[in-house]
């Protein structure tokens, strides 16, 4: 927002005519502080979850590599 200039020029009328700053209310303000939270919120759920994603992917892949460890330790003990 431009700051307001007011000049000799000016009329009252142009200076009423020009948008003015918005003052919030108390409740626009606890709603404004309400959607924030929630937002927060979802975010913080949203990256759990993309957390335990990881995790699962992680003991997934190391649960696939044992598999084949055994695999391999099971195929020399036959070869002997």
């Amino acid at each position: 927002m431009q700051p307001i200039i007011i000049s000799e020029n000016d009329s009252e009328e142009d200076i009423n005519l020009r948008p003015k700053k918005r003052n919030f209310t108390d409740n626009e303000k606890v709603f404004n502080n309400e959607e924030r939270r929630i937002h927060l919120e979802l975010e913080i759920e949203e990256r759990k979850m993309s957390l335990k994603e990881r995790d699962i992917a992680l003991r997934k892949a190391a649960a696939e590599a044992e598999a084949i460890e055994l695999a391999n330790e099971k195929l020399k003990l036959s070869l002997r």
